[in-house]
């Protein structure tokens, strides 16, 4: 069984395990488990609001392998769109912020979309002569 990213340490800290080891240095974190914490996070507190229609990651600086705290918040309440933002917090700086827009859904709404395929064009059997063009 492979390590996780993080342990839970408190009720917002997060304490980096060595999966999250950046290849260039091993005193900081690759960029893609902060990422996923803080993505994580934020489905959380939007979990049954919708789906998640679009996700900013802003990295503020390198991100020491440290224990860091994560909060969440509400930046645009809404009943059909809304807008989240969590922050990375290790050693009293902003390491990390994420933001997300999410979407309210029907129940069901999966299952309403219908799918269907359109053949392409086809392709032109010669290039165009571009000696005309000056």
């Amino acid at each position: 069984m492979s390590e996780p990213f993080y342990r839970r340490v408190g009720d917002t800290a997060f304490e980096p395990t060595q999966a999250t080891e950046s290849p260039w240095d091993q005193s900081l974190q690759h960029g893609g488990p902060p990422s996923a914490l803080l993505l994580g996070e934020i489905e959380k507190v939007t979990a049954g609001h919708g789906r998640i229609a679009s996700a900013q990651i802003d990295f503020l600086g390198v991100i020491p392998r440290k224990t860091g705290t994560v909060e969440v918040r509400t930046l645009r309440p809404g009943r059909r769109v809304r807008l989240d933002a969590a922050t990375l917090t290790i050693d009293g700086k902003v390491a990390a912020e994420a933001r997300c827009w999410t979407i309210a859904t029907n129940p069901g709404a999966e299952k309403q979309v219908e799918h269907r395929t359109v053949a392409l064009p086809a392709i032109p059997d010669a290039a165009p002569d571009l000696s005309l063009i000056h």
